[in-house]
Formats: structure tokens, sequence, C-alpha cells
């Protein structure tokens, strides 16, 4: 289910990471109302009915995404790519959900999310995981 999404009024612009009830991790980057980045770490990345550190990363032409602590290979779906597209790259971002992918009926998340980081800075993975290492104990 939708962990936070980022999107213009209309929805035509959106940055949605979700998580799957099969354990998978998803990113959809929408421009225009196209598709340009569809990304997935497919089943069994993590456990459902645990805690999970989960981090999106972008150096501005690669997308990177690690599941608590571990980097995981991403599948590249439909006509799109790893292009490294993040929340800057795309227009008219205003609206701004944690909990939930923002569409005409809204995906919630069902679960708890324990915390929420967002830097505005590309974090290479040993600083990924350093947080991962940092916060891991609150949850387990």
């Amino acid at each position: 289910r939708g962990l936070f999404s980022a999107s213009d009024s209309a929805g035509n612009n959106e940055f949605e990471p979700w998580a799957g009830s099969t354990g998978g991790i998803q990113l959809v980057t929408c421009k225009a109302g196209t598709n340009t980045q569809e990304l997935s770490s497919g089943a069994g990345t993590f456990n459902t009915t645990a805690w999970n550190c989960v981090a999106w990363a972008s150096n501005g032409s690669t997308t990177f995404c690690d599941a608590n602590g571990e980097p995981k290979t991403l599948t590249v779906g439909g006509t799109s790519s790893n292009n490294g597209d993040w929340i800057g790259d795309l227009n008219s971002i205003n609206n701004f959900s944690i909990g939930s992918l923002r569409r005409a009926t809204s995906v919630y998340f069902t679960g708890d999310i324990g915390l929420v980081l967002y830097y505005n800075l590309f974090k290479p993975l040993v600083e990924r995981q350093n947080i991962y290492l940092a916060t891991k104990w609150r949850y387990q």
C-alpha cells in the first residue's frame, strides 16, 4: 500500500513509493500523465509481518532502494527506465501525504509507520545503513 506520495493537484505528476502485500516494494514516477519510472523489487523483499526499514535514494541518474540496510535489485517495468527521477524533477508538486497514494480513489497504507525521514540530498548506501542500524532497536 501507499507509503507516501507527492503530486500536483491534478495528479498528472506523481512520485509514489509503495509496499505490496507479497513483500515487494515499488516506485512509480509519472510526468504529465505518463509513467517515466516503474521500479520494483519483486515479492519477498521484506517480511510483511515485521517492522522494516525501507530507503529510497537517487543520485540524479539512478534510483536505489534498500530494505533493512541491504541494497535491493530493482526491475524496470513497462516502457520506463531507471532514470533517477525524484520529487524535485516533477512539475508543480504541491501535495505530499504520508500513508496514502493520492489518486481519484486513495490507496491507504494498512499498518504502522514508525518513522519517516526525508532528506534533500543523496545519502549513499553506508549512510542509509547507519540510519537503519541507529533506529532498528525501536521497532524490534
